[in-house]
């Protein structure tokens, strides 16, 4: 460094050297800042001192721990083996102060353009799901084909396809919650606290991912021979209930699979397939309202949250089960032992998974319709009595595991929303108008992923028209009924709103932190009895369904494909 100027020596390994990422680091010189200004000057020359490129960077870090920069300019043909320098001079505009370089810490990898290599991938991806989607399409347009057996076929391709090209960890959350199904195959089932932290012990080689097919290579033999400590947060309050399938999973890898890279891998895949196994029956069993379930199975967003490690695909799949089978119970108009013991299951996976889910359960009340009261009480009572006596008894033991990276003290929190109860609907009403959009958006596109995917707003489209016009073949319900559907989904949004308001939100915002659309995914199903309608014919929609939701998932794939050459 000279005069307040970095200079980094890069050295080009390949030909067509087109970007040079570098990562900010903020490290506990900052402090606890809720926003911090980047002005950068980055300048690249080559060795005679010419400037190749140069470009003036602005942002703000928003109570974030790191950031990239992307310095991209027209490739450089012949680059391999070439030595570059590249110049990094923060400045200052009329309205912000500028960081300090030497309060960071920055690193930097070097990134290359190849038209050929992109071609045959791609090609060869387009040949491969062409290929797929013909095998769909002959097998779906069968005469005899049940609906449950098309949702089969389509949600475990695409599944599978999800599992194969998202690489490890780029899922959301997906490193925290592998961790935690870590944990708890180690039969710990609550996360001790080291210096004020909820951590757990875990392979080094947990963190080897990859955000590149290219890097593949260095991340595929891995073995579990130093171990780290892995900071929780969230995910140390996620109960044991949420992850059985992948705790089995787990336990079978570490006996049999040393190469911990493949791990993942299988959790993804037995979590999919049990994912699918549960909706499948859902719709083999409701008795109207077949193509709306299906559909909402394979949104891109369900479809994600059930391909992905996460907490969220026994919830989103047992709520679908839990509601098909109230829908079940009340054709036939009795409740027997097996169907209280099945609905009590279901109830309480719901409400431990995510507390906030709990208010589902009143949807008993309003779907039973048919069943008398002395026969409903006999299961409704237990089924909230268990499901609240679980609720409390995980929390209680869990509650020292609650932690929050936005620095919030939930009791004071919460004793300031009690105290000033118009500030806690003020901001939950600027949430609707601020991020509103953002939510339906990400609920039906998939997007709230950390990758950027090109056509979002394309799949949000196409997955709303098809949830809506095939809502029209649920049956009709009573304005009543309806009334109380959507007070239940009001109040599960207030719950999701209010979880996160006190853990996650600091003061000076004015909008609720953390909320992504993929949380409203278990309301789907209650929302399509508030808009669905009768309709005498079919429509292309309607009748082509699987059609567009193949070839939608087509150019999602490939989309997915993209982000990772």
């Amino acid at each position: 460094s000279s005069n307040n100027v970095y200079t980094q020596k890069i050295i080009s390994k390949k030909n067509n050297l087109n970007n040079i990422r570098l990562y900010l680091n903020l490290n506990s010189n900052y402090g606890n800042l809720e926003q911090l200004t980047i002005n950068l000057k980055l300048t690249l020359k080559d060795t005679k001192n010419n400037i190749i490129d140069q470009y003036k960077y602005k942002t703000a870090i928003f109570n974030e721990k790191s950031k990239y920069i992307d310095f991209k300019f027209d490739k450089i043909k012949d680059s391999n083996n070439k030595v570059y320098y590249l110049e990094i001079e923060p400045f200052n505009d009329a309205n912000h102060n500028n960081i300090n370089l030497e309060k960071m810490l920055i690193g930097y990898s070097t990134m290359y353009h190849s038209n050929r290599k992109l071609t045959i991938f791609i090609g060869s991806c387009i040949l491969l799901i062409l290929l797929l989607s013909m095998i769909i399409l002959y097998y779906l347009n069968h005469p005899y084909m049940k609906i449950e057996n098309k949702y089969l076929t389509i949600s475990l391709i695409c599944g599978i396809l999800l599992i194969i090209t998202i690489p490890i960890y780029k899922g959301n959350d997906e490193m925290s919650h592998f961790v935690r199904i870590y944990e708890l195959s180690n039969k710990t089932l609550i996360t001790k606290s080291i210096d004020g932290w909820p951590k757990t012990k875990v392979p080094l080689e947990f963190y080897k991912g990859f955000s590149k097919y290219s890097e593949i290579k260095k991340s595929i033999n891995l073995k579990s021979d130093k171990f780290t400590y892995y900071d929780m947060e969230y995910s140390a309050v996620y109960p044991a209930l949420a992850y059985i399938p992948s705790i089995i999973s787990m336990s079978v890898a570490k006996l049999f699979i040393k190469n911990i890279f493949w791990w993942p891998y299988l959790i993804r895949l037995t979590q999919l397939l049990c994912s699918v196994a549960i909706i499948y029956m859902a719709i083999k069993i409701v008795p109207y309202g077949k193509k709306n379930v299906l559909i909402i199975g394979l949104i891109p967003t369900v479809m994600k949250q059930i391909s992905l490690i996460s907490a969220d695909s026994t919830l989103i799949s047992c709520s679908i089960f839990f509601i098909c089978y109230l829908l079940y119970i009340n054709e036939k108009e009795k409740i027997n032992e097996k169907d209280t013991i099945i609905l009590n299951i279901l109830s309480i996976i719901m409400s431990i998974s995510k507390l906030v889910y709990f208010p589902l359960c009143l949807l008993f009340l309003i779907l039973t319709n048919k069943i008398p009261w002395k026969q409903k009480k006999k299961c409704f009572i237990p089924m909230i009595i268990l499901s609240l006596f679980f609720i409390v008894l995980w929390n209680y033991f869990s509650l020292e595991s609650l932690t929050s990276g936005q620095g919030v003290n939930t009791i004071n929190y919460i004793k300031y929303y009690l105290k000033y109860p118009f500030n806690f609907i003020l901001i939950n009403f600027n949430n609707i108008f601020k991020m509103g959009f953002k939510y339906i958006n990400e609920i039906f596109s998939g997007e709230n992923s950390p990758y950027k995917l090109i056509t979002p707003g394309l799949y949000s489209i196409i997955f709303i028209i098809l949830y809506y016009e095939n809502a029209i073949n649920i049956k009709k319900i009573s304005k009543k009924e309806k009334c109380l559907i959507v007070i239940v989904m009001l109040l599960t949004c207030l719950f999701i709103n209010s979880s996160l308001l006190v853990t996650c939100t600091p003061m000076y915002t004015n909008y609720i932190v953390g909320i992504q659309g993929r949380y409203f995914s278990p309301l789907l199903l209650p929302l399509a009895f508030i808009i669905g309608r009768e309709l005498k014919k079919d429509n292309f929609i309607t009748k082509y369904y699987d059609l567009i939701i193949v070839v939608t998932y087509f150019v999602y794939i490939l989309d997915i494909v993209s982000k990772y050459l």
